[in-house]
């Protein structure tokens, strides 16, 4: 409505209407303002943290069909580009050290391998994945659950110099400095992962059952609650994760088959997509509950 029709308004309430309308419109534009800054803002981040930001908003991405499209351009775009593709082969082997690594098989092992980023441009690339994420920020930002992760600069650096440069008698000591952050990194990865696993092992065998029985009772199937059991009952929780992680992904990989040989292109391109999802999958302690139980309800729409 027109600021000049306000003249026209008889009644306090009318003005009042007028004016609530007015503020949450402008509440509205200013939050959305506020979330494109800070998607820009992320979108200029290095490559380490565009991939763990993106990681963050996955789940909400998941559940809306135009973040299903963002997180397959995602993959696509990391998978068409030789500099993304590196970086990412990098940071996921960072991620993954710990635990049981000889840590300096694999700091040695980084070292050596020709990891062949391009410096000229490699800017250009973080900035197109950069563009994916700001896309799926925007998407999401306003679902109160999405939380961005911590910069930490300091890796960003090793990672890119790792990256970029192969080591020669001109740039030990550059190379050498990045190499013992990535070491404290993984270090740091062991001790979080010792730290997490002594604190929840009890909570996970005692609480797990009580816990989705509490939220899910009616909803969790027979098949859901035996693998519930299985897991806060077990030894080798990760080694039950990935037993229903591979049984999900053999199911799936069969549906896929029947509807290429039906030639039904849209039901195998959603098959592919959830197949990506599920392969990308890894073991948390704090999440393999859902985690199985969402691999069961997939696998249990296909029987």
């Amino acid at each position: 409505m027109p600021i000049s029709e306000i003249k026209n308004m008889k009644t306090i309430s009318e003005v009042e209407n007028y004016r609530k309308s007015v503020n949450e419109a402008c509440d509205k534009r200013a939050e959305f303002i506020s979330t494109c800054i800070r998607a820009n803002d992320i979108a200029n981040k290095p490559f380490g943290y565009i991939k763990e930001a993106f990681e963050s908003i996955s789940p909400e991405l998941f559940k809306l069909s135009e973040g299903k499209k963002i997180m397959k351009k995602y993959t696509a775009t990391i998978k068409g580009d030789k500099n993304l593709s590196a970086l990412h082969s990098l940071c996921e082997n960072i991620r993954k050290a710990g635990v049981e690594s000889d840590i300096n098989f694999f700091v040695n092992s980084i070292a050596s391998e020709p990891w062949g980023v391009d410096k000229k441009t490699v800017d250009e690339s973080c900035r197109k994945l950069g563009r994916v994420l700001a896309e799926g920020y925007i998407l999401v930002a306003s679902n109160g659950a999405v939380v961005l992760p911590e910069e930490n600069t300091k890796l960003s650096d090793a990672i890119y110099y790792i990256a970029e440069n192969k080591k020669s008698s001109k740039n030990i000591a550059n190379y050498s400095n990045a190499l013992k952050v990535i070491r404290e990194s993984v270090e740091k990865n062991e001790s979080s992962a010792t730290i997490t696993e002594s604190r929840s092992i009890d909570d996970i065998a005692n609480t797990m059952i009580e816990e989705f029985n509490k939220k899910y009772s009616s909803q969790l199937t027979k098949g859901e609650i035996d693998a519930l059991k299985e897991l806060s009952e077990g030894e080798d929780r990760e080694k039950t994760f990935e037993k229903y992680k591979e049984a999900c992904s053999t199911k799936l990989s069969e549906a896929k088959k029947k509807f290429d040989a039906e030639g039904n292109e849209a039901a195998s391109e959603k098959i592919t997509a959830i197949m990506e999802q599920i392969s990308s999958k890894s073991y948390s302690l704090e999440t393999v509950g859902n985690d199985v139980c969402g691999m069961i309800k997939l696998s249990n729409i296909f029987d």
